[in-house]
């Protein structure tokens, strides 16, 4: 039987907004969530300009089509979001992000069509201070100039913003971001400094045409290759595209398991294929993405290329590279003549290697090794030096002939013939 019901008051401590400011996020994740903000406020046929400035603070600047009076007010709240796909949905990024990167930040927005700007600022103290959760304060300033888009500050920094995080950023967003950089739809500068899209390298295949007609009459155009050492491996998969206008990056819908692991990427032309109010994605569950993916699946399963996989071993340190095999001994007796082989972009093929010859394993894309695990010398300085490296194969200097042109797959520790 139940009882007399009573009410009670589960109004959240004030204390989650610092909570959640400790998510982990480093530099480069906590900025990228606000880019992501601004790319999805770009303006239709218009440029986005993102301004990024770290320093004592860290000041975030678009010039995409901003946020009304309504909009501005629910961009504090937390778990609040408007949009309806994946990315952004739970109304936590702005929040969190800006909270794990300092003790205050602020925004100043305005679209063109409004008379005011509007400003809201959060200090950390002052929140777990007197701050309520039903009457946060919001300034409207009235425009002295012509203002539209969202410019974030973020002040008493607690995150580390050193020189080599800052170089890490602007190689991430220059990978993150290359399909919107290649087309000139947006230009993010960080500290003044331009991003300048990743260019991609490719299998010696090179790109693979596609022409697709399908039952429906309709035609979906475009390319697909295998992309070649990259660090950064959620970087592949389709770049979509409808009447020439970029609708999603990296999209991986009609990808099989197998190509994942051989990081194909590529362009999709759909014109056809219906897209959400805000162009910002397709509609999934349409007919006409249905048929696109159900036919590409199988288009790519007939022109799948099939690599012969030569030995494998323990992935040590990531990343996808194609070369030429040098295969060597290090031993301290080896002459230097021999050595010398080693040339930019050789792929050294060998027992072990040893601290002694850093200079040959930096002229290098790659290591194989017969011996080691993770913590040996070769996965250690690989790592360092950010190439593909895979060890403990027990048996590669025996199974890749010197001078064989091989794909080293760090990914998953496999190396491929790639004659």
């Amino acid at each position: 039987m139940i009882g007399k019901t009573e009410y009670i008051d589960i109004t959240p401590h004030r204390s989650i907004m610092l909570k959640l400011g400790n998510s982990g996020y480093s530099l480069t994740e906590a900025i990228a969530e606000l880019v992501d903000n601004s790319i999805d406020a770009r303006v239709e046929g218009k440029k986005l300009n993102i301004k990024i400035s770290i320093g004592k603070e860290i000041v975030i600047e678009d010039n995409g089509f901003g946020m009304s009076k309504e909009d501005a007010a629910s961009s504090i709240r937390l778990g609040f979001s408007k949009k309806k796909k994946l990315l952004g949905m739970f109304g936590l990024g702005l929040k969190t992000a800006c909270s794990s990167m300092g003790e205050k930040f602020s925004i100043y927005t305005s679209t063109e069509k409004d008379k005011f700007a509007y400003f809201i600022e959060y200090s950390e103290k002052k929140w777990l201070d007197s701050g309520s959760w039903t009457k946060y304060p919001m300034q409207l300033v009235k425009k002295t100039k012509l203002f539209t888009g969202t410019i974030i500050k973020v002040n008493n920094l607690r995150i580390n913003t050193e020189e080599k995080e800052v170089a890490r950023l602007m190689e991430e967003f220059s990978k993150r971001f290359a399909p919107f950089l290649e087309n000139n739809l947006v230009e993010i500068k960080v500290n003044n400094k331009l991003c300048k899209p990743y260019i991609i390298n490719l299998t010696v295949e090179g790109k693979h045409n596609i022409n697709i007609k399908l039952p429906s009459g309709n035609k979906v155009t475009g390319w697909y290759g295998f992309k070649m050492k990259d660090t950064m491996g959620d970087y592949f998969g389709f770049n979509t595209y409808r009447l020439n206008r970029l609708i999603s990056t990296f999209d991986k819908f009609a990808i099989s398991s197998s190509q994942k692991d051989k990081q194909i990427i590529g362009e999709l032309h759909m014109d056809h294929v219906p897209v959400t109010h805000n162009k910002r994605d397709w509609i999934r569950e349409s007919k006409e993405f249905k048929e696109v993916k159900k036919k590409l699946i199988d288009y790519m399963k007939d022109f799948d290329t099939k690599l012969q996989k030569i030995v494998s071993g323990l992935p040590a340190s990531g990343g996808r590279v194609e070369g030429i095999a040098v295969v060597i001994d290090l031993w301290p007796e080896t002459p230097i003549k021999e050595l010398d082989r080693i040339k930019p972009g050789s792929i050294i093929v060998t027992g072990m290697t040893r601290p002694q010859f850093i200079l040959q394993i930096q002229r290098a894309s790659a290591i194989v090794t017969d011996q080691g695990g993770a913590l040996c010398h070769a996965a250690i300085v690989a790592r360092e030096f950010g190439i593909p490296a895979i060890v403990g194969t027990r048996n590669a200097t025996e199974r890749i002939r010197d001078g064989q042109k091989i794909i080293v797959d760090a990914y998953n520790g496999v190396v491929y013939d790639g004659e």
